[in-house]
């Protein structure tokens, strides 16, 4: 994959003179600052406000509206395929089963992002491509179902990346056996659209909770210990549940534990390996963690011999969401195509994320499916 800097060396010397001038006028700015010893930075009875934005896909508190569009690619996650590449940088992950019931997921970028490698790339089916229209975003792919590539045939509202029309745009590893060897990146993705732009995107897919630090142009954001929430006073399906283990539809090897930290308020992403829970880890070893998990019940049926399923996208359904190690039952709606998913809490109240990463699994049924730990 190329790396900016190859890219583009001149960066190099302009980012060395930039530092350079910044320490200079630090030093400057040092001593010719008036003696603030025993003064309060703040005055009295002082209101931090909110900050007046938020990004779209991370709540990261933001000085202006964020610009940018969405990216999505289709990845592998069958046990060939690991490790993952770039997951871990996906501010939001769909995952659901494919053929086999084998986990498959969604990755979900902004277009402001650096990812210079994510994968492996497989192909395409009709109900992600349902959760990829809600974002009007360039969706990558290789190949995929015939209803799946019938769909996307005829959706004005997503930008279509197949590698079989878009070749030079992807890249096969020659350390990784076919067909788990197909990677891309968000430079090489910008790169495909030519002189076309993404639609923007700035509302959140799901509201976030406000924060009130310092806004930043910056888009990661990786949540305090001192982030709380404060659930429905109303829903009474509150618990406290700090991990939670997730019994896959198929093979053991693809159960997931998402284990609680109250250090960092974040869960991270952990399987069964010789039967201990150890943390997933990505080609860049590092962990998964995110700041919400969102699990929901949706109706599946496996409809011809190869195993290709269907999956419900439209209708409603129960979820449940974990956010700051509680545990609380949620529920999905989506009417038509045409709008959204709504997630509510179950005394109708919508549902708010913790600002942070957010990691979405459909399953065919929950109360198998769901054992707290």
């Amino acid at each position: 994959m190329r790396t900016l800097i190859a890219r583009y060396p001149h960066f190099v010397f302009i980012g060395i003179s930039t530092a350079v001038t910044v320490i200079a006028w630090g030093v400057i700015s040092l001593f010719s600052q008036p003696n603030t010893v025993g003064q309060t930075s703040t005055t009295p009875n002082q209101i931090i406000s909110p900050a007046p934005f938020q990004h779209p896909l991370t709540g990261a508190p933001l000085n202006a509206p964020a610009n940018l569009g969405i990216i999505t690619v289709m990845v592998e996650n069958s046990y060939e395929a690991w490790p993952l590449a770039g997951i871990e940088a996906a501010p939001l992950v769909i995952e659901i089963p494919a053929e086999g019931y084998i986990p498959r997921l969604l990755a979900v970028f902004g277009s402001d992002q650096i990812v210079d490698s994510i994968g492996p790339v497989r192909s395409a089916r009709p109900y992600f491509i349902d959760w990829v229209d809600q974002f009007s975003a360039l969706y990558a792919h290789s190949g995929g179902s015939p209803s799946a590539l019938s769909a996307l045939a005829t959706n004005k509202n997503i930008i279509d990346r197949n590698e079989f029309s878009f070749g030079q745009f992807f890249v096969r590893l020659p350390d990784r056996s076919s067909p788990h060897n197909l990677f891309t990146s968000i430079e090489y993705l910008t790169d495909s659209l030519g002189s076309r732009t993404l639609p923007q995107f700035t509302t959140p897919f799901i509201p976030f909770t406000a924060s009130s630090v310092t806004a930043s142009t910056a888009m990661p954001i990786t949540p305090s210990a001192t982030t709380t929430i404060t659930p429905s006073t109303t829903t009474s399906a509150t618990t406290t549940s700090q991990d939670l283990i997730i019994t896959w539809p198929s093979a053991r090897a693809y159960d997931i534990r998402w284990k609680y930290s109250a250090a960092s308020n974040q869960y991270t992403r952990e399987t069964p390996k010789s039967g201990v829970w150890t943390a997933v880890k990505t080609a860049s070893d590092s962990e998964i963690t995110v700041a919400n998990v969102i699990i929901l019940e949706a109706e599946m049926n496996v409809l011809d011999s190869v195993g290709r399923l269907s999956v419900e996208t439209i209708g409603n359904g129960a979820g449940e969401l974990l956010q700051a190690g509680q545990r609380q039952s949620i529920l999905w709606s989506k009417p038509s195509t045409s709008q959204t998913t709504v997630f509510t809490y179950q005394n109708g109240e919508p549902v708010t994320l913790i600002p942070g990463s957010t990691w979405i699994i459909v399953l065919p049924n929950l109360p198998n499916s769901l054992i707290a730990n």
